[in-house]
């Protein structure tokens, strides 16, 4: 008789009572998931910076290598798109010298259109265009004057072209190389360092910097300066 009593006096959840029980629920469940949502935008953040320092690392240690590479003489252009007819400067994004092979060599991260190959006279076939933020190599034949052909009818000719990496390994950002040559420096004078700055941008027009780094690179080889017109 006890227990039924007991029952008979149990009162259940009331209307207002679970909807009271809902709304913090719902309360504690939105608090969670902002806190989640902020993790998750820093955990990305994280993740994009550290990507964006191995790119500059793994770019730096390749121009330490290029410079371990230069010999004879180092020419800087303001830029590297164009460089037919043009004199160096201090200052610039494609950096142009002789490597031990006897090859002038063009590292630019400034793109390039679709490039003919030859070999002397022999045409190798067409080199697919790169798009600027890409760093690129190009490697010219000298002739004997010191000069080399880079374009023929207005098209782009070279040895050989070859990017320093593949598309998706930029994460779709957009890499840019500044060479500077030490101050002090004259036409002709050998020169020992070169300071780069690399630059890594999350857009093409280079307004949103991801990273950058600067460091002075050492030549192995003996180098001089030239501002002389080797391109043509």
């Amino acid at each position: 008789m006890r227990i039924k009593k007991i029952l008979r006096q149990k009162q259940g959840t009331t209307l207002v009572e679970m909807l009271a029980c809902l709304t913090l629920i719902s309360i504690i469940l939105l608090m969670a998931a902002r806190g989640l949502s902020s993790a998750s935008r820093i955990f990305l953040r994280l993740q994009k910076t550290q990507y964006a320092q191995s790119i500059l690392d793994t770019a730096m240690t390749e121009l330490r290598n290029v410079a371990g590479e230069a010999t004879g003489y180092v020419k800087i252009y303001e830029n590297g798109t164009h460089i037919a007819g043009q004199t160096g400067t201090t200052s610039g994004t494609a950096l142009e010298f002789l490597d031990s092979k006897g090859y002038v060599r063009l590292l630019t991260t400034d793109g390039c259109e679709a490039t003919e190959l030859y070999r002397g006279d022999e045409e190798l076939g067409t080199a697919k265009a790169v798009e600027a933020g890409e760093l690129l190599t190009r490697y010219y034949t000298r002739n004997n004057d010191g000069t080399y052909v880079c374009a023929k009818d207005g098209t782009p000719v070279a040895r050989a072209m070859e990017p320093a990496y593949s598309k998706g390994f930029y994460m779709e950002n957009y890499l840019e190389i500044v060479y500077r040559i030490p101050d002090g420096i004259q036409e002709g004078d050998p020169v020992d360092t070169m300071v780069v700055t690399v630059n890594l941008y999350e857009d093409e027009e280079h307004r949103k910097l991801a990273a950058s780094d600067a460091e002075v690179l050492d030549f192995r080889y003996e180098v001089k300066y030239t501002k002389a017109n080797t391109a043509e």
